[in-house]
């Protein structure tokens, strides 16, 4: 009979049911460990609150160590470049609400995820930590449609009977699973999550939202760079491939108005697993790059600062093959000064390709019991 046969080969004799101690994730302070669902884990990480997060300016709510079916797919996941850009008016513009046109207009803010505010959650696991029984929610959440944009969305407990909380909340739905933090920064806010789910799909959501003070009240611009520090291979065999097919092989940006929006491709060459990084809907194009492929480095005090953000200054032109590759993602929304207190929903969603067999287990296709050793090559790596 010709079919796929299936055996689990477990690392040291453990039992079945037990992980690799090889695909566990190492969580080294502050990094709480964590994993979904806690019968039969299939997404183990390391999640770090916002105010410890790293990077000169934080990083929001950081990822480390991501498993995805016991399988490295992220060494770190963060947000640590914010700025917002406030354009010269129009000759048809005037300042908002009576605000001098040199304070605000011309003038981008660098600005920092590190400054952790308020939601609402319940459950207090560890300091900082929460698994809400309670639906989570942000400042974002209180603004739910632009018709209540008008209206300052105001501070935990917005009035009603709720519990206050800073660090992350875990929410455990049943087919995904949702990580939620509240940062603040001047003027601005950011309602960030990660929401895993069962297929393998990661989304990376930051609301962007501003209240009545100061330059938020004229027109600008939010720019978030994620960093995705992809970790598919442990030998540095990754490689990023553009919807058009073509193979990167230096340091470069791309972007959406040339490569489309289907998605970047960063993939394990040999076993042919990887993650495509889709656009957000809300993410708009940028004439100075949308993506910037990266050999591994620091998030140094000058790219940090950064204002405007260029994504051309982030690589050398150095060559790919065979390094520790990084992917940077730029999320953008331009927002309108009559619509102040909108919550804008940016950021891209990572979706699996390829064949994600739990680590452990070997897959043999066809030809096995009928003895066809020339497709034998087709046994999956562990």
């Amino acid at each position: 009979m010709r079919g796929r046969y299936r055996w689990t080969v477990l690392a040291g004799l453990l039992a079945a049911s037990t992980a690799p101690a090889w695909s566990l994730p190492l969580c080294e302070p502050p990094a709480q460990y964590l994993a979904w669902p806690p019968e039969e884990p299939i997404w183990r990480l390391c999640a770090i609150r916002p105010r410890d997060s790293s990077g000169p300016a934080g990083s929001g709510l950081e990822l480390r160590n991501v498993y995805f079916r016991n399988r490295r797919v992220l060494h770190r996941a963060q947000i640590p470049i914010t700025a917002v850009d406030h354009p010269l008016p129009s000759s048809q513009q005037e300042p908002a609400d009576g605000e001098p046109p040199d304070l605000c207009t011309g003038r981008c803010f660098p600005t920092w995820t590190r400054q952790e505010a308020p939601f609402a959650a319940d459950r207090r696991v560890s300091p900082g930590y929460f698994e809400s029984q309670s639906p989570v929610q942000t400042s974002c959440d209180r603004v739910p449609s632009p018709a209540a944009s008008n209206r300052a969305p105001g501070r935990c407990p917005w009035g009603e009977a709720l519990s206050c909380v800073e660090g992350f909340a875990a929410e455990s739905e049943e087919d995904r699973w949702i990580l939620t933090s509240e940062v603040a920064a001047a003027w601005y806010r950011y309602s960030l999550r990660w929401i895993f789910h069962r297929d393998g799909r990661i989304e990376a959501r930051a609301g962007v939202q501003s209240d009545a003070r100061s330059c938020a009240r004229t027109p600008h611009t939010h720019h978030l760079l994620w960093r995705f520090d992809f970790d598919l291979s442990p030998l540095h065999r990754d490689r990023v491939t553009t919807p058009r097919g073509t193979v990167l092989g230096s340091e470069g940006v791309r972007r959406r108005e040339i490569d489309g929006d289907a998605g970047w491709l960063v993939q394990d060459e040999r076993s042919g697993r990887g993650y495509r990084l889709i656009p957000g809907a809300a993410d708009e194009p940028q004439s100075t790059g949308d993506l910037a492929v990266t050999l591994y480095e620091a998030v140094s005090e000058r790219a940090a600062s950064a204002c405007p953000v260029d994504l051309r200054e982030l690589g050398h032109g150095r060559l790919l093959a065979g390094g520790d590759l990084v992917l940077w993602y730029r999320s953008a929304a331009s927002i309108s000064p009559q619509a102040p207190f909108r919550c804008t929903v940016l950021g891209p969603t990572l979706a699996p390709v390829g064949r994600w067999p739990l680590a452990g287990e070997v897959l043999f296709e066809d030809g096995f019991e009928g003895g066809d050793t020339s497709l034998w090559s087709t046994t999956a790596e562990p």
